[in-house]
């Protein structure tokens, strides 16, 4: 077999989020390593959001194929474009069963040795089976679900390996025997700690620039703004916080943008808090925002390894989240901040309080331990060797030990 690049990413861009910046940190750490990369992107082009497209061991190939409800013509050009990526070894990126179309999982079996799968997300569950008799006696079949954990199953012989980035996604993906635990490695996401830091001068830019004022607590959200991130909730909190004390020099940072922005905007002004929430938009670089903020809040309804959540403390702020994916192994010690079980605004607004009641010492210290704890347990280099043991190891046949 021809075997032009060490590697192939093959991946949908649909926005920059977790997923993307990881695959980007992911390709950048290879090329400097000197492996000969392939990628294969649609949507938009990650090379505008920080790969090195300037290395000469870097191939990249944009294309608006689909990869659902694929024509005998899109299977025929997707086998083209992937005779242009010569490699014993594909990853693709993202949910796989529920991102790919049945034809597209086999050519893209049949075009490479050794098939991975890095799953970002939390997949959904296998609906429970419903009870149901006909006549009150006897027991209905219910042919869909069977249907469905056979096409599940099925699916799932086709990957070599799965990597999971948090143990919340495992434990879905093996629920039911859906996908054997031998074929799936949990690899949670790092960061670039010397990239990702607090920077005291940053902050008071970023705050002037954003008309913050300097002597304020802010509590800050970074993400994409849609249904499941739930930033109603962070709103909704902080106008409890100041109908209580209209004069708190508190306030909430939100960046990003979204379907959900001018829902989010008219939300402020009903709310009465429009003097305090702060709309940035997206930033191509967060770690100001990061830096001028206090403590992140993350009330999302899904997340499997909420990567802001890690950045923001690398960045030094404290933090609240929702009991979701693996946010508690990033919070796994109360004097980083606290995880809400529940998204009631009543607790929400408590835990707020919490933290503004705390002094500017208590403050600096929960900062300092935010930002070695992700230094120690959460650094870069140590995640992406768990990946290269996998995918460049000399007998991947242990790669179950890994």
């Amino acid at each position: 077999m021809n075997t032009e690049f060490d590697i192939v990413f093959l991946i949908r861009v649909n926005n920059i989020g977790g997923s993307e910046k990881h695959t980007i940190s992911w390709i950048n750490y290879l090329l400097k390593s000197g492996k000969r990369i392939g990628l294969i992107q649609s949507g938009l082009n990650m090379v505008e959001y920080g790969i090195s497209s300037n290395r000469r061991n870097l191939k990249i190939i944009t294309t608006d194929l689909p990869i659902r409800e694929l024509t005998i013509v899109h299977c025929m050009k997707w086998y083209k474009l992937f005779q242009l990526m010569p490699s014993a070894q594909i990853v693709w990126v993202k949910p796989w069963y529920f991102a790919g179309h049945f034809p597209f999982i086999l050519m893209v079996r049949n075009c490479y040795q050794f098939f991975a799968v890095i799953e970002h997300s939390l997949p959904e569950k296998v609906p429970c089976r419903l009870k149901r008799y006909y006549f009150g006696l006897i027991p209905r079949p219910e042919f869909w679900w069977h249907r469905q954990k056979f096409y599940r199953r099925f699916l799932s012989l086709f990957p070599d390996h799965i990597f999971c980035v948090s143990e919340a996604s495992k434990l879905i993906l093996t629920a039911a025997d859906l996908i054997p635990r031998k074929k799936i490695s949990v690899c949670p996401n790092g960061l670039d700690t010397q990239y990702w830091h607090r920077n005291k001068d940053s902050r008071i830019c970023f705050r002037k620039k954003i008309g913050i004022p300097d002597d304020w607590y802010l509590f800050g959200w970074v993400g994409r703004m849609v249904e499941l991130k739930q930033v109603e909730i962070a709103i909704r909190a902080l106008s409890l916080i100041i109908k209580k004390d209209d004069h708190l020099n508190c306030g909430l940072l939100l960046v990003g943008e979204g379907p959900e922005q001018k829902r989010l905007e008219c939300m402020v002004k009903e709310e009465g808090v429009l003097k305090h929430v702060f709309f940035t938009g997206f930033l191509y670089d967060p770690r100001p925002a990061y830096s001028a903020m206090d403590t992140f809040l993350l009330p999302s309804k899904f997340e499997s390894f909420p990567l802001v959540l890690l950045e923001a403390m690398a960045c030094g702020c404290s933090a609240i989240s929702a009991n979701v994916g693996d946010a508690n192994k990033l919070i796994s010690d109360p004097s980083l901040g606290c995880i809400i079980d529940g998204y009631d605004i009543e607790k929400w607004k408590m835990q707020m309080c919490a933290f503004l009641e705390k002094s500017s010492m208590e403050i600096k210290e929960i900062s300092k331990l935010a930002q070695q704890h992700v230094q120690k347990f959460h650094n870069q280099t140590e995640q992406m060797r768990l990946f290269n043991k996998v995918l460049f190891g000399k007998n991947k046949k242990n790669i179950n030990n890994v």
